[in-house]
């Protein structure tokens, strides 16, 4: 938002700047994979590959159990990092 004296939030500069030049749905796409291992807590240690195209979340776990909990509360992992980052970035996520 531009003031009278043509002031502006850096904050709003950044984003600006960031669509202007295309990088901000990769920017986003980097904060929900940090927001994802943040969720994981203990559990991020057998993640072996997070990566996000088309507004899936792919996720390679090594531990059974792990991988059968997270099958299990998927639509919770979406809602929290989708809440987190403020806008809808992950729209389903496949664990192999």
């Amino acid at each position: 938002m531009i003031k009278k004296d043509n002031q502006a939030k850096i904050g709003d500069l950044t984003k600006a700047i960031m669509k202007q030049y295309g990088i901000d749905k990769k920017y986003m796409q980097f904060k929900a994979t940090e927001e994802v291992m943040l969720l994981l807590g203990p559990m991020k240690k057998f993640v072996q590959q997070v990566e996000i195209k088309n507004q899936i979340l792919y996720l390679q776990i090594s531990s059974a159990p792990y991988r059968s909990e997270l099958m299990n509360s998927r639509s919770l992992l979406i809602k929290n990092i989708n809440s987190n980052l403020g806008e809808e970035i992950i729209k389903s996520i496949h664990i192999y």
